[in-house]
């Protein structure tokens, strides 16, 4: 019987050897310091989602306003409306909504610094 094959033993698959796990793993750390960098970000950081519409550096070139040069306690008080429902706006109430009163003023503090041009 020297011959003869014996079947191998099967071990359980080993999840931790996968190269999905690593993988998985540095996508959750990546997510992780995404959102605590997202927090700490300056006024220049977060206009980058408001230049879609208003335009680089707040300098509109369409029909939706600059908002580059404009005083910082105008731009804080149109923004908490916004984001208060008390002034109406086609989408900006929305966009409000997802931002705390340190980030208003982060960006008001930066669109009213920004040249007008």
């Amino acid at each position: 019987m020297a011959g003869r094959n014996r079947p191998q033993r099967r071990t359980p698959w080993n999840w931790a050897r996968s190269p999905v796990v690593p993988f998985g793993a540095f996508i959750l750390a990546a997510m992780a310091w995404a959102s605590v960098s997202a927090r700490d970000l300056s006024g220049e950081g977060l206009a980058d989602a408001c230049t879609s519409c208003h335009g680089l550096g707040g300098r509109s070139q369409g029909y939706i306003p600059s908002i580059a040069g404009v005083g910082k306690t105008t731009l804080l008080r149109q923004l908490k409306a916004f984001r208060s429902q008390s002034a109406q706006a086609t989408i900006m109430n929305r966009i409000a909504r997802a931002y705390t009163d340190s980030e208003l003023e982060a960006l008001a503090d930066y669109f009213s610094a920004a040249p007008r041009q």
